[in-house]
């Protein structure tokens, strides 16, 4: 994980693993049992409804942060903005957006960011605001070509394409 991190800082000047590597390696043996725990919290969500995945999204990021691991917390809170934009829950989606973003800047945290860049851009969908919509994606889509990130490129060509064209 630490090469990782290191290789990831050097070439793109993302954070985020190297944060987490750093977070790894000071744990102690009790906080690790309780991040594996979350980190199977995390694992098991994915794979439910959102209704029923929440739950465990949540769990999973109180006990990120009860140990200190706010990268992990951060990726809980994104999964659980992300599908409340899915589920058209705009005003959930909206405010954990509004603190996961800005959080992603602060810590340049960019794949992330993109990501949720991303999923606010669905939100502005959601809720007709087709300029906001249009204006996340095209820096969510910079980000990820400065990342180097060819599926997420193409992914969010995509959604631009598709909101540019629509009827």
């Amino acid at each position: 994980l630490d090469y990782l991190g290191e290789l990831e800082l050097r070439k793109t000047q993302d954070q985020f693993t190297s944060h987490l590597a750093r977070f790894y390696a000071a744990a102690t043996p009790q906080a690790k049992a309780l991040l594996i725990q979350a980190r199977g919290q995390m694992a098991e969500a994915s794979n439910l409804s959102s209704a029923a995945a929440t739950p465990l999204f949540l769990s999973a990021r109180t006990i990120f942060e009860k140990t200190g691991d706010i990268p992990e917390s951060l990726l809980a809170d994104a999964a659980i903005a992300h599908r409340a934009v899915l589920e058209a829950d705009n005003a959930k989606g909206r405010e954990m957006l509004a603190r996961i973003i800005p959080e992603c800047e602060s810590r340049n945290y960019k794949w992330m960011l993109a990501q949720n860049l991303s999923v606010r851009a669905h939100l502005n969908n959601n809720l007709d605001n087709y300029s906001e919509a249009i204006s996340d994606s095209t820096q969510s889509l910079q980000l990820f070509q400065k990342l180097e990130d060819v599926n997420s490129v193409s992914g969010i060509q995509s959604q631009l394409s598709t909101w540019h064209f629509r009827p």
